[in-house]
């Protein structure tokens, strides 16, 4: 059955009992009187909000560091962020997992630490990590406020250049180089720096334009 009209596109099928009604009538004469009269039923069509279902994820590795300094003990950390603005996220992230030493393959999930985020523009990890010659590697994993979880995104790091000449001078040689110019960027990650120079600590200053006080 069709219906008239401009939903005549709108098809129907009887019920057998009114083909039955209909054949055994006297030549199918009366099968108008069998023949329910059907309405179509049109629904506002509903919206379905799909659930997030995609995890977090880094603009490359945006994992900002710096180096700081424990004046009693003369030793020199590093302290990790990240910026807000390099996470790419429908929702809220509502928990980070993080890692921070020498297998690379490490899964925060599983053997890390975890930390509810703040509001802050830059999100701290809230432990420093004292600086070491042996190989080590900073991951994290990031959580949603929908429970999706990203895989693991390590921080870049010269691992190589450290393992070679150690970590210390490493990131001395680093301070004298990027310090010769005005960099602010710069200038904050490199808050100064502890290094042990044939038994005797010095600290690089930035401020000092790359020179070595006792």
């Amino acid at each position: 059955m069709v219906i008239t009209g401009s939903l005549n596109s709108i098809s129907y099928v009887l019920s057998v009992d009114s083909i039955k009604k209909w054949l055994t009538g006297f030549l199918g004469n009366d099968y108008k009187q069998e023949i329910i009269e059907q309405k179509p039923v049109i629904e506002t069509p509903k919206v379905i909000m799909q659930d997030d279902i995609t995890p977090p994820q880094l603009k490359g590795y945006n994992i900002e560091y710096k180096i700081i300094n424990d004046h009693n003990t003369k030793k020199s950390y590093i302290q990790y962020s990240i910026p807000r603005s390099a996470i790419i996220e429908n929702g809220a992230v509502e928990k980070i997992y993080y890692y921070f030493g020498n297998n690379k393959l490490a899964d925060p999930l599983l053997i890390g630490k975890s930390f509810k985020p703040g509001e802050s523009q830059n999100i701290e990890i809230p432990e420093n990590f004292l600086l070491s010659s042996s190989e080590l590697y900073f991951i994290i994993r990031l959580q949603d406020n929908s429970g999706n979880i990203s895989s693991n995104i390590i921080a870049p790091w010269d691992v190589s250049a450290i393992l070679k000449i150690g970590a210390e001078e490493f990131i001395y040689n680093q301070a004298l180089t990027n310090f010769v110019g005005t960099n602010q960027v710069t200038f904050q990650k490199f808050s100064g720096l502890f290094v042990n120079n044939n038994g005797a600590i010095w600290w690089v200053s930035p401020k000092d334009k790359g020179t070595v006080a006792n």
